[in-house]
């Protein structure tokens, strides 16, 4: 099985303060649009994407993966989904859990 690349997303009050604090850090963005309120960030090997106003909850993100899969293992070991999988409005699938603790794991292909 095939989770896809990690990203930490999380919900910003101000893009334009947290690009800035994460730029101290070493982070460059790679990815968005910041007039549209979203950036991806990286930073050896971490993907952190920045989302104002998206209504976007802080969780881990994995892209690329088979959801499909993902989605049937969850579902053989006793978790139910959150939604999904479903068609994204992008086109791409997409399914939500929430792990034990009530975070919140995406997965999208």
């Amino acid at each position: 099985m095939q989770l896809g690349k990690p990203e930490i997303s999380l919900n910003v009050s101000s893009l334009k303060d947290s690009l800035a604090f994460y730029a101290t850090l070493g982070f460059k963005q790679v990815e968005g649009d910041p007039r549209q309120g979203w950036a991806v960030l990286k930073q050896t090997g971490i993907r952190l994407g920045l989302y104002e106003g998206h209504g976007v909850e802080n969780s881990i993100s994995f892209f690329g993966g088979d959801v499909e899969s993902i989605a049937g293992k969850l579902h053989e070991g006793g978790y139910s989904l959150e939604s999904g999988p479903v068609q994204e409005q992008d086109g791409t699938k997409g399914a939500k859990v929430l792990d034990p603790d009530g975070n919140l794991l995406y997965f999208n292909a």
